[in-house]
Formats: C-alpha cells, structure tokens, sequence
C-alpha cells in the first residue's frame, strides 16, 4: 500500500529537486505540511530522476502492449485500468512512437511518468 521513488538524501548533499515537495530534513522527525503546487507536477514531469526511474521501470515490465499498460497501471496506481485507460494508453504509446525520436522504448518511458503523475501515484487514499 506504499509507493514511492527512493534515493539518496544527506545534509551534505542536499537533493534540490526536494525542496520542491518540502523535503523533510534529515536530523528531524517530525509531521510535514501538505503542500501542492502547480511547480511539483512540473519539476516531477521533468527531473533527471522522473526520466531515469521511468526508463528502469519501463524495461522491467512485461513487452506485450497490453499486459505492459496493465503491469504498469497497478505498479504506480494500484489500480485496475479499465477499457477506456487501456484504449487511452494504446493510442498514446502509438503516438509517442510515431514521433520522430520515437521508439517503443521511449514510448514506454514516457508512458511510465505519466503515471509517476497520476494523482493515485502521488497521493496515497
């Protein structure tokens, strides 16, 4: 019932991309503020992490389109797609593909930070 994106974080080497999501700081133990900005979305889309973690994620799923939507639905989600996300995410991996850097792979990754997006990634119910 947990997801999360985990990496390194020290006082030395303080990760910048956290102080977007008020980053808890590493001698502290205490509850954080909840905060949402339209400036998180923004840095989750584009960050080194989002791109590399997608593309590891992506390579570890399975290669059948469907089953990889469905694998990759409940590994960031932990939800069922239904037959309207399916054709959705069909006809998004197919026109990430079409691109002219377009490649299965890359269309793969792109689909997996979308779903690092979701709203059922980012916010546990």
């Amino acid at each position: 019932s947990r997801r999360s994106l985990y990496f390194f974080h020290s006082n030395n080497e303080r990760n910048l991309f956290l102080t977007m999501f008020d980053e808890a700081l590493v001698k502290d133990c205490y509850r954080r503020e909840q905060s949402i900005v339209p400036q998180q979305a923004l840095a989750l889309s584009n960050s080194e992490l989002a791109f590399s973690t997608a593309e590891k994620v992506a390579a570890g799923l399975a290669n059948d389109e469907t089953r990889f939507i469905t694998e990759a639905f409940r590994l960031l989600t932990a939800i069922e797609p239904g037959p309207e996300e399916l054709e959705a995410s069909r006809r998004a991996l197919r026109e990430w593909q079409s691109l002219p850097a377009g490649t299965p792979e890359n269309a793969r990754a792109s689909f997996i930070r979308v779903l690092i997006n979701h709203n059922d990634f980012v916010t546990l119910r």
